[in-house]
């Protein structure tokens, strides 16, 4: 009996010095029944040139094809999108162009399928070869649709990535379902809050099949450096980061009202924009932020309640006379 096709979706962008090894724990997979879809958007280091190495070489490593399109689309979103359109697994896969896994990463994961609609299993964080982090989950659990919901917004045993899980094809086309091209942080925890919404449980398995490479040169690691050293924010960056706060005003929208995840998607939002907010408060040059969509976003939560202390309630009603005025007022 042959065994349900997967797809492996990897987009990439300037990531010569790691895709071959990307493409390498894949080829090593004892799961055999797999596409590797490659897409890459607008590199410019030397990225298709390993690409092309692999349209050459013709020795099939047990059933796999590997496929690789440039696109002129920009973005981590648009290219998933695109591989999306062009695979035909029953099982979907997604990948950064940087990671490896574990030979048995796509066997793990479609054992872990059986009778639910979403598996996972555990991921570490690595950096230059040290191990920095590791998801504490110690035992095999099936999760109904509301408590997977929650765990997408906890910050121990954070779930909200899609790379360390497996997709029904048949959920994502028939709920028409993909990666909202207007965020540059938080799709994949949108992306996972429209899926779950169309699906019904989820095992969690704990093995670390995953190995996410943290990268001094990574947008995420831009992301860090500016929150923590605010003299590198700019207008742009800042416009880029606070579509992760449009991506909580999205899956508020499409949580269920009243329900325990909605009310964790709304702190943990207000949460993450008043840090965005901080950090234009600690600039010296605050006026530079004037006219940055983050406004806008702001505005739409004048709403949320948020259930902070007191000097939180007070930086929310400055970030809201922000999102009205445009101006940062300290009194």
């Amino acid at each position: 009996m042959e065994k349900d096709l997967v797809s492996i979706i990897i987009p990439t962008h300037n990531v010569g010095e790691y895709i071959g090894d990307t493409i390498e724990s894949l080829r090593r997979q004892t799961y055999s029944n797999i596409e590797i879809m490659v897409v890459d958007y607008a590199s410019s280091d030397g990225t298709r040139d390993v690409l092309m190495r692999y349209d050459e070489d013709n020795s099939p490593y047990y059933e796999e094809r590997v496929i690789w399109i440039p696109v002129d689309k920009q973005g981590v979103s648009a290219a998933r999108n695109e591989g999306l359109h062009l695979t035909d697994g029953e099982y979907v896969v997604f990948m950064d162009g940087d990671d490896v896994v574990e030979p048995d990463y796509i066997e793990y994961l479609v054992s872990m399928m059986k009778d639910v609609d979403l598996a996972s299993c555990g991921y570490d964080m690595v950096a230059e070869g040290e191990q920095m982090y590791a998801s504490p989950e110690s035992t095999v659990r099936v999760l109904s649709r509301e408590d997977m919901l929650c765990r997408l917004f906890y910050q121990i045993n954070d779930q909200g990535y899609v790379w360390n899980k497996m997709f029904r094809r048949n959920i994502i086309e028939g709920a028409n379902l993909g990666f909202d091209r207007d965020l540059y942080y938080g799709e994949d925890r949108e992306f996972l809050v429209k899926y779950l919404m169309h699906a019904n449980r989820t095992r969690m398995a704990p093995e670390h099949k995953y190995h996410y490479q943290m990268r001094e040169d990574s947008a995420m690691d831009a992301l860090r450096e500016s929150r923590e050293d605010v003299s590198l924010m700019t207008p742009e960056l800042l416009d880029r980061q606070s579509t992760e706060v449009l991506a909580f005003i999205n899956m508020r929208k499409a949580l269920p009202r009243n329900s325990d995840a909605a009310w964790l998607c709304t702190q943990v939002g207000m949460y993450t924009a008043l840090q965005l907010y901080e950090t234009i408060e600690s600039h010296e040059e605050p006026e530079l932020f004037a006219r940055c969509k983050f406004r806008k976003y702001i505005r739409k939560m004048r709403f949320w309640k948020y259930y902070g202390d007191l000097e939180d309630e007070a930086l929310r009603s400055r970030m809201m006379y922000y999102g009205h005025k445009g101006r940062v007022d300290l009194l």
